[in-house]
């Protein structure tokens, strides 16, 4: 009996000791089991493969020496808590290699069979901590937005309004230097107001409306961004002007005329606006404009108060002059009576007005205002029965906000704009009086309130010269009547009146600027962020579920480039219009910026009906746009998250959601996708792909390499094609189908590119001190690369330092990247041409392969895909295909490449075609620089041509 309880308890041993292990190494975090000491007892696969470290060699050392040296001090005190109740802590931890990254840690005290120990429980929390960086820097935007508009609530200093948006908008963009001209239409100049950073010494010049790019900002009231200011033909001369690289001018505005200009600008020629900046800096010129109409309001306020402390001085003059004669007082008594009653009655306006100028300037509820200003009118007057009139212009009505007396139970009641006295006032703009109302034959009799009425006083409430606006007071006796006195009070109010509705005219501006997208009129990602974290708090309690569709306008940025931002801005809102449209009345369709647009739809969680939607949309956004006399073809991707499976913060539904829709990109456009787990890991290796290729030039790690071209009568080599390849330390040897796609996606490829070119030519330059300088260097060039405005001037400057002649390099495109830019592309490629560069069509029959394009393009080589090549031999029809396609090439006076040309049956099949020249494996493989030398010059001696391979007649 006891042996059999012996192999129980071992049995129970071994099994405790296998779920220990299986624990251990199954585990995706990393798992350590440290003694008092700081020694490591135990670790598990994953903190091997996150350290570098073996098993035996995390066994060897202590927890110090995985934490970064700053860290350390802090071991000792963390595993004591560890030891006692536990901790949590987040910190540096360090790989073998010396890289560092952030942690998340748990440790508990744990018995084992050797004593007492701690388990701690590591996990890398490397994107939960770029994503809150990410969340601080979105905050710290939306902060100085939202300061600037409290300052601008809270100060009537223009000056200083405007000072405080330059220096907010300058310090988010990362500058020192901006600017705030002012529109002085008399003089027909706009004057600089504000100066910061380098324009402090420019305040106060004045530049006519005809000169530079504030001139044109106010012809055209768009938006200009220069990227160097100091070579460009419309800058303005002077020393002061020379220091100035990169500038964007935005209008400001007051409805759709411009009133001034908002810039900054960069003094480092490196430095480049973003599109989320200059996005910043339109909202930040709303603000700006809204701070300059509130400070003409501010003014006309002031005007009106000095002409009432003028009356009343007068009127107070008057008094002590009465007072001044003791037998013309007695003389006079009746009349001093009466003017005692007049300073009264006028001491009482005076506070009536100076109350409601106090509570405009301390920015009161409007309504309350207009409330405290009928009020006072009805008192002042003596009667009780006042309104205020609204101006509603899309309906063409009048509504009544405001009622005393009679009129208390027509709140919110409508009438036509063009009935009435109110019809009368509205169309002549001028105060109204009707004291036999009763016998008025434009009297609106439609409501029986109006039978009551004797006597009508109506003055226009005003912004801008229009009427917006109404306030009125009636008698209902007989005997009572309106006259001078009665209309000047209500005139004065219906001022202060005019201005209150003009302070909520601004307030409800200020609160959409907050929350709603200034060119589509959609929601913001302000107002987004708020609606869905309502609806994933309610999805946090199990009262909610939803969908969010994540929709980026494809290839927009090359609109953007090519037929400049208002077109693309066309296109936004027209794209907006299609989006809400197809979303349904339920759902909240937001724009987040750029070409970003978010679709929610609380309570719907069905997969097959978001697909459906998405699937709908991807359609309906697939299309041609008009814009002015082009017409674009756009399309869209789509990402889909659900709620709460997806996520349960706002981040991370975003986050997921944008995911999604780049998965969709990456499956070719114009399709959607829904979010899945495998995403986060594509979008972590893009992302160290992309951070990587950043510095691999730096590093050394990018290199050339060159696959001859033949000629296919003399089998001699007349060109080299160079290619690019990189070897990377970290990632090894990265295909260029894999990089050259992320390096065009970050703007990577522009520098790849230029030293691409470079390199290219250092290798002609090496050719012709071998005597072959007729050989030429083609290099592959990315749309990108294309529609920079230094292209053309990269491609001189590296001829002109490698010292070659233009002919020696040939630039290739593909067909598919020159139709997105092609008349751009054509002036290029013509001034290339001109000065000798050779140019070619690559990949020709795999795009659209437009005859019409192909006679315009200055080029001289087709190179006709491998795709099409390796057919030939055994379809007949093919052949046929690729003999049509050389006589049309020698039609047009264009040579023509065979690439991808493996076999000998192959080569004389093209032979027989009369094909020109001849690239493919059958010659040779790619070369590193050293080897294509060498291949070369083993030809030249052997007096080969082409090779072995080569047809021989």
């Amino acid at each position: 009996m006891a042996e059999k309880n012996n192999t129980h308890s071992k049995t129970a041993g071994d099994i405790t000791n296998e779920f220990y292990r299986t624990i251990m190494e199954q585990a995706r975090d990393i798992i350590l089991v440290v003694a008092p000491d700081g020694k490591i007892i135990d670790a598990n696969q994953s903190a091997s493969t996150a350290y570098g470290y073996s098993l035996d060699e995390l066994r060897s050392i202590c927890v110090y020496d995985l934490r970064s040296p700053e860290t350390r001090i802090a071991v000792d005190a963390q595993i004591k808590k560890a030891q006692q109740e536990g901790i949590l802590f987040r910190t540096i931890h360090m790989r073998r290699n010396g890289d560092h990254f952030p942690v998340e840690v748990s440790s508990r005290r744990i018995q084992l069979l050797t004593g007492e120990a701690v388990v701690s429980i590591v996990r890398d929390i490397t994107e939960a901590v770029a994503s809150e960086t990410e969340s601080l820097q979105r905050n710290m935007v939306l902060t100085a937005l939202h300061e600037t508009a409290m300052g601008l609530m809270q100060s009537l200093d223009m000056n200083d309004v405007l000072t405080a948006i330059v220096s907010r908008a300058a310090n988010l963009v990362g500058t020192s230097h901006g600017f705030i001209s002012i529109l002085d239409e008399e003089q027909g100049v706009f004057e600089r107001k504000i100066g910061l950073g380098h324009y402090v010494q420019d305040v106060g010049r004045k530049i006519r409306l005809t000169e530079g790019f504030s001139g044109q900002v106010y012809k055209t009231g768009e938006i200009i961004v220069v990227d160097d200011y100091s070579t460009s033909r419309h800058r303005l001369n002077g020393p002061f002007f020379d220091r100035i690289y990169q500038v964007a001018w935005v209008p400001l505005k007051k409805e759709s005329k411009v009133i001034g200009v908002f810039g900054l600008s960069f003094l480092e020629p490196t430095r480049r606006f973003s599109d989320q900046e200059i996005s910043l800096l339109v909202q930040f010129a709303e603000i700006a404009s809204i701070a300059l109409v509130n400070a003409r309001l501010h003014n006309s306020l002031i005007e009106s108060e000095k002409k009432l402390k003028k009356n009343n001085e007068d009127i107070t003059a008057l008094y002590e002059e009465l007072l001044a004669s003791d037998e013309e007082l007695k003389q006079q008594f009746d009349e001093l009576l009466i003017k005692e009653e007049a300073i009264r009655r006028q001491t009482v306006i005076l506070k009536s007005l100076h109350d409601t100028a106090l509570g405009l300037m301390h920015r009161r509820d409007s309504e309350d205002l207009l409330k405290q200003i009928v009020v006072g009118a009805t008192e002042l007057v003596g009667t009780p029965h006042g309104f205020i009139y609204r101006l509603d212009k899309e309906k063409g009505v009048f509504y009544q906000s405001h009622g005393l007396g009679t009129f208390k139970g027509n709140v919110r009641r409508d009438m036509p704009i063009d009935q009435g006295i109110a019809g009368t006032v509205y169309r002549t703009g001028k105060p109204m009086i009707a004291n036999d109302f009763s016998e008025w034959r434009n009297r609106y009799s439609v409501s029986a309130q109006f039978e009551e009425l004797c006597s009508v006083l109506q003055i226009p409430l005003k912004s801008e010269g229009e009427v917006v606006g109404i306030i009125g007071l009636a008698y209902c006796e007989e005997q009572k009547a309106f006259g001078s006195n009665e209309l000047e009070i209500l005139s004065r109010l219906a001022e202060l009146a005019s201005i209150a509705l003009d302070n909520a005219i601004i307030v409800k501006t200020m609160w959409r600027m907050a929350y709603y997208d200034s060119l589509t009129g959609l929601p913001n990602r302000a107002y987004l962020q708020e609606r869905l974290a309502r609806e994933l708090e309610k999805a946090s309690r199990g009262e909610a579920t939803g969908t969010v569709l994540f929709i980026d306008l494809d290839d927009l940025k090359m609109i953007n480039d090519t037929l400049g931002h208002s077109c693309g801005d066309s296109v936004i809102v027209k794209a907006g219009a299609c989006i809400l449209a197809a979303a349904g009345e339920h759902s909240v369709v937001a724009r987040i910026g750029g070409d970003e647009f978010i679709v929610l739809l609380p309570n719907e969680s069905d997969q097959t009906k978001a697909g459906c939607l998405a699937d709908n949309m991807v359609k309906l956004l697939s299309r041609d746009y008009e814009i002015g006399d082009s017409r674009i073809h756009m399309s869209a991707s789509i990402g889909i998250a659900l709620y709460p499976s997806d996520g349960g913060t706002v981040e991370d539904i975003f986050k997921n959601a944008d995911l999604a829709m780049y998965a969709a990109k990456g499956s070719g456009k114009n399709t959607w996708r829904f979010h899945e787990a495998s995403l986060q890991v594509t979008a972590y290796e893009n992302m160290m792909l992309k951070r990587d290729l950043r510095e691999a030039i730096e590093r050394g790690e990018l290199s050339l390499q060159y696959q001859p071209l033949v000629d296919a009568q003399s089998g001699c080599v007349v060109s080299f094609e160079a290619l690019l390849r990189w070897t990377s330390s970290e990632h090894g040897s990265v295909p260029p189908s894999r990089f050259i796609p992320l390096a065009e996606e970050s703007d990577t490829i522009r520098k790849i590119g230029k030293w691409v070119i470079e390199e290219a030519c250092r290798f002609a330059r090496k050719l012709s001190a071998m005597g072959k300088g007729e050989i030429r260097v083609s290099v592959n060039v990315s749309p990108r690369q294309l529609v920079a405005g230094d292209f053309v001037a990269i491609v001189c400057k590296a001829i002109d330092r490698a010292g070659i002649k233009p002919n020696q390099l040939e630039i290739e495109i593909t067909e598919n990247a020159l139709i997105d830019s092609l008349e751009d592309s054509n002036d290029k490629f013509r001034e290339l041409r001109a000065i000798g560069v050779g140019l070619s069509l690559d990949d020709f029959g795999t795009g659209y392969s437009s005859l019409t394009y192909l006679r315009s393009l200055p080029v001289e080589t087709l190179k006709i895909d491998k795709s099409f090549i390796d057919l030939i031999v055994s379809d007949e029809a093919q052949l046929q295909f690729i003999s049509s396609i050389v006589d049309m090439a020698h039609v047009l006076r264009l040579a023509v490449v065979a690439e991808g040309v493996e076999t000998k049956e192959q080569l004389e099949k093209l032979v027989k075609c009369q094909c020109d020249f001849i690239q493919g494996y059958l010659f040779s493989h790619p070369l590193p620089e050293k080897e294509a030398i060498l291949y070369l010059d083993r030809l030249i001696a052997e007096g080969t041509r082409g090779g072995a391979n080569w047809p021989r007649s």
